[in-house]
C-alpha cells in the first residue's frame, strides 16, 4: 500500500549514488557488521508526534523489545549517549534537531543501526541519511509490518515465530490489545495531512477544521491507548525497560503534558520537587506514564477552577510520589476498588467524558512491577482526594 523502505547499507568504497526508494522490502538486506543481536533489543524511538510515538513504543514492545522513547532529535543524542541502544527508530522532521542530523551525531559516537521515518523524504535528506550511515529509510504512514520487516533486517534474525495459541482466558484480553494495535496503525498517518491542512496558505475554515479533526484524534488515540494498555494488564504483559532514573524528570515530563487540560478547566497546578536527584531504577517511559495518569485522574475529577499538587520526595528508603486534588472525592469503600480494571465511581463528575476507567488499574500494574505500591486517601465526596505512590530508592 505504502512504499516500505530503502536499503542504504552498503557503504563500499565505491562511489556513492543517490539511493532510490521501492516498493518492496529488500530481498537480502544486509545488516551492520558484527554478532547478530539477542532477543529483545533495547530501542530508542523519537518522534515529536505523541501518537506516532506511542504506536511505534508498543508495536515494538509487544515483539519483546525494551523500548525508551523521546519527543526530538536533541533528546536522542541525549539518550543515546546516556545508554547506548541496539537500534533507533527516527523520524526526521523534527523541529528542534532533524532526524538525519541526529542520526548523524548518535553513530559519530557509536555505530548503531538506524531507521530513519518520514512523510515526504527530500533528496538531500537520502543523500544525508546514506552519508551517516544510516540503515534504512521508510516512509510514513507505515504499517507494524513494515516496521518488523525492517527491524528483523537490521538485526539479521528470521522473523519471530507466531506465539502459541493463549489460553481461553486470555483470547478476550489478546483480541483487545490486536483490534487497538491495527487501529491504531491506521490513525497513524492522519496527522501528517491535518498538518498539511493547517498550513497559512489554507482558508481559515479548512485549518479550523484540521484543528477539530486532529483533537478528535487525540481522544481517538487515548481511547485506543487505553484500551492497548487494558489488554496487556488483563495478561500481565507489561514490559519494562528498567535503568537508573532520576523521578524529578517523569514528574517534569507528565505536568508539562498535562498543563494544557489543566488550564483549559482553570486549574492551579503546582509542582514541588527537590534539589536532589531523586534515583530508582525504573522504566522512564512507564514512571512517566503512572504521573501522567494519575495528573489526567486528577485534572479529569476535579471542579472547574481547582487545584492539583504534584510533588516528589525521598522517605527513609523509598521515593515518594503525591498527586492531591480538590476535587469529587472517593467515598471510603472504594478506596480499594477504584484500581481495578474497568473500575468507575457510583458518581462521577459531568467533566468526565469518555475513557474506559482503565488509568488507575494501569497505575497499579506499573508500580507492582516496579517494586512499589500506590493508595488512594480521600476524606469522603466532594473532598478531594490524594495518591500517594512509593517505589524503591536506588542509591
Amino acid at each position: 500500500m505504502y512504499p516500505s523502505g530503502l536499503d542504504i547499507t552498503d557503504r563500499s568504497a565505491a562511489p556513492r549514488e543517490r539511493p532510490q526508494r521501492g516498493t518492496d522490502p529488500p530481498a537480502n538486506l544486509n545488516p551492520p557488521s558484527g554478532s547478530p543481536m539477542p532477543d529483545g533489543l533495547r530501542v530508542v524511538v523519537a518522534d515529536d508526534d505523541d501518537m506516532v510515538r506511542s504506536c511505534l513504543r508498543d508495536w515494538l514492545t509487544d515483539l519483546g523489545h525494551e523500548v525508551t522513547t523521546v519527543g526530538g532529535g536533541r533528546a536522542l543524542v541525549g539518550a543515546c549517549a546516556a545508554a547506548p541502544p541496539d537500534l533507533v527508530v527516527s523520524d526526521v522532521g523534527m523541529p528542534d534537531l532533524d532526524g538525519v542530523s541526529a542520526a548523524a551525531a548518535v553513530r559519530r559516537r557509536d555505530p548503531v543501526p538506524v531507521i530513519l521515518l518520514s512523510g515526504a523524504w527530500q533528496p538531500d535528506q537520502l543523500e544525508r541519511a546514506a552519508a551517516a550511515g544510516v540503515t534504512r529509510c521508510l516512509d510514513k504512514p507505515i504499517t507494524p509490518l513494515q516496521l518488523v520487516t525492517a527491524v528483523e533486517a537490521v538485526r539479521g534474525a528470521a522473523p519471530p515465530r507466531p506465539p502459541a495459541a493463549p489460553a481461553a482466558d486470555d483470547r478476550r484480553a489478546a483480541f483487545l490489545v490486536a483490534v487497538a494495535r491495527e487501529v491504531r496503525a491506521e490513525l497513524a498517518g492522519l496527522p501528517v495531512y491535518t498538518r498539511l491542512l493547517q498550513a497559512p496558505g489554507n482558508p481559515g475554515a479548512v485549518r479550523e477544521l484540521a484543528a477539530k479533526i486532529d483533537a478528535v484524534l487525540a481522544r481517538v488515540s487515548r481511547l485506543l491507548g487505553e484500551a492497548h494498555d487494558a489488554g496487556r494488564v488483563c495478561r500481565g504483559d507489561v514490559r519494562l525497560a528498567r535503568r537508573r532514573v532520576d523521578a524529578r524528570a517523569a514528574v517534569e515530563r507528565a505536568v508539562a503534558a498535562a498543563r494544557p487540560a489543566a488550564g483549559a478547566a482553570g486549574h492551579a497546578l503546582t509542582v514541588t520537587v527537590p534539589a536532589a536527584p531523586l534515583w530508582v531504577a525504573a522504566d522512564p517511559d512507564r514512571l512517566e506514564q503512572v504521573v501522567a495518569n494519575l495528573l489526567a485522574n486528577a485534572v479529569t475529577f476535579t471542579p472547574d477552577g481547582g487545584v492539583v499538587e504534584v510533588s516528589a520526595g525521598a522517605d527513609r528508603d523509598d521515593v515518594v510520589l503525591r498527586v492531591r486534588d480538590t476535587g469529587v472525592g472517593v467515598p471510603a469503600d472504594q478506596a480499594e476498588a477504584i484500581f481495578g480494571l474497568f473500575a468507575r465511581l457510583p458518581q462521577t463528575h459531568p467533566r468526565a467524558k469518555g475513557g474506559l476507567g482503565v488509568g488507575l488499574a494501569v497505575v497499579r500494574e506499573l508500580v507492582a512491577r516496579h517494586g512499589g505500591t500506590v493508595r488512594c486517601h480521600s476524606d469522603g465526596p466532594g473532598r478531594g482526594s490524594e495518591f500517594v505512590v512509593r517505589l524503591p530508592a536506588a542509591g
